[in-house]
Order: structure tokens, then sequence, then C-alpha cells
């Protein structure tokens, strides 16, 4: 199973993806963490420093190549283009993707 982890990071002690990155891996999980803050620290120390990261979403569709064809689950280019894409800020997708995302030739892979 794959699990996206939206969470704060700390430097220093374990909250948020410092502390459920690994146990997750170590259950046998991949774990994409996307960190919502980077702190030193946790706030509740008192004392800390460190960003809150804008809401920017960056999506690479990762579902096929040339040569190779979509190489996920069929529903995910669907969930991708419906879903996904439409609110991404920025998308980076290889030709092939990009030709599915637009409707292009090889839409019918999907």
């Amino acid at each position: 199973m794959n699990i996206i982890s939206i969470q704060s990071h700390v430097s220093y002690g374990h909250a948020g993806n410092s502390a459920s990155v690994f146990p997750l891996h170590y259950l046998g999980f991949n774990v994409w963490p996307v960190h919502a803050v980077n702190f030193s620290n946790h706030a509740s120390y008192g004392k800390w420093e460190g960003v809150v990261f804008d809401d920017k979403i960056i999506c690479d569709p990762a579902m096929g190549d040339t040569g190779r064809g979509v190489f996920v689950k069929e529903d995910i280019p669907g969930f991708l283009k419906g879903k996904l894409v439409p609110v991404a800020d920025i998308i980076t997708p290889n030709h092939f993707e990009f030709n599915i995302l637009c409707g292009g030739p090889d839409l019918n892979l999907c």
C-alpha cells in the first residue's frame, strides 16, 4: 500500500512525519512524506523556529512512457486527469503522459 503522509516535520524530536514515516516503512508501507512545515522542534517546547510551506501543489503524473505503455492501475490516469492535475500549480508529465492528459493519440491506452 502507498501512503502520502502530509504532516509537519521537525529536526529535533518526534512529531508528524518525523514520527510516522519510519514505523510505516517498517510495517511494509511505501510512504511519501510531504512536509507542511519544517520546524526546529515541536512547537509545544515554547521556543522554535522554522517555516510553514505554501500550498503550492506539484504533480508528476507518473503513469507510463513511450514503448512501455501505461504501467499503473487502469483507474489512475483518469484520477490524475480528473482530480489531481486540475488543482496542481505545476505538472511535470513526460510526452507520453502529456498526450494522455490532453486527450492526444495515446489516450486509448488509459
